[in-house]
């Protein structure tokens, strides 16, 4: 059995800052290369580092930014101007 992801991001592999934004079900999820956060659009769910010497105030901003993405992602697909 597995589980379905549905994703929006570049490679973490690459040398700039990169970031991949994840769902599962009701949950969203931002992984970055040194920490990762699940929230559920009500609360932050679930985090944790990925690497040592991540403050916790990198937790806020990576909830931010997945707040961000996800309004950007609801505003173009209510306005039809969702495109690749």
């Amino acid at each position: 059995m597995y589980t379905q992801y549905t994703t929006l991001g570049t490679s973490l592999l690459r040398e700039q800052k990169s970031e991949a934004v994840v769902r599962e079900g009701s949950l969203h999820g931002i992984i970055t290369d040194g920490a990762n956060l699940k929230q559920s659009l009500v609360c932050r769910m679930e985090y944790g580092k990925l690497v040592d010497h991540v403050p916790d105030s990198h937790y806020d901003e990576l909830e931010a930014r997945l707040l961000a993405w996800d309004r950007l992602a609801f505003d173009l697909i209510r306005q039809n101007r969702w495109a690749p």
